[in-house]
């Protein structure tokens, strides 16, 4: 209820026109970073994700995205709440039919919060990025364990974070500015 709060006060303050302060990109990228990077160590350590992350990066999403991208702001509001509601459906029907979750609501907050950060557009990006990193992970654990790891839950919140990190990163600038300092870090 807290962060609800918080986030209907942002949105208030942002539709009677108050002028956030402006806030680089590099501050914004830290903070998502240093979210993220929590969410994923806690998540490692006790196979949940904080509330104060995954509710946490609504508001400040819809802030970025109000300040950055405020064309996309209530299209990434709905896409945010049709992400929860999708993942919360689909978490169920699995649920029912294999009677355990196959994914954590922790996960589905996350991923919902996030598209606040990288539109609903990237959502698929996201996904096939995390998947592609769990996979691995689970490779190299069945790898180092042995067979009995494949039966064994991974905590999903870091492979979404990197996801999630990603996209946003590649949305937040051009290919060709990636490119640029790809050259440069190489060269």
């Amino acid at each position: 209820m807290y962060y609800l709060l918080i986030f209907v006060v942002a949105l208030s303050a942002f539709y009677l026109g108050f002028e956030a302060p402006e806030i680089s990109n590099t501050t914004w990228a830290a903070s998502l970073f240093i979210l993220l990077s929590y969410a994923s160590y806690i998540d490692i350590k006790t196979f949940e994700i904080p509330d104060l992350v995954s509710i946490g990066l609504f508001p400040l999403g819809a802030l970025w995205c109000a300040t950055h991208a405020s064309s996309y702001l209530y299209e990434n509001l709905a896409g945010s709440c049709a992400t929860l509601v999708a993942l919360s459906l689909f978490n169920s029907l699995y649920r029912r039919v294999r009677e355990q979750d196959g994914i954590g609501f922790g996960d589905i907050k996350l991923l919902a919060s996030s598209v606040l950060w990288i539109g609903i557009a990237a959502l698929p990006a996201t996904l096939l990025i995390a998947a592609t990193s769990g996979i691995v992970a689970s490779l190299i654990g069945i790898s180092k364990k042995g067979r009995q790891q494949i039966a064994q839950p991974i905590p999903f919140g870091p492979h979404l974070s990197l996801g999630i990190w990603i996209t946003w990163i590649v949305g937040t600038q051009s290919l060709t500015d990636i490119i640029a300092h790809s050259r440069e870090l190489f060269s």
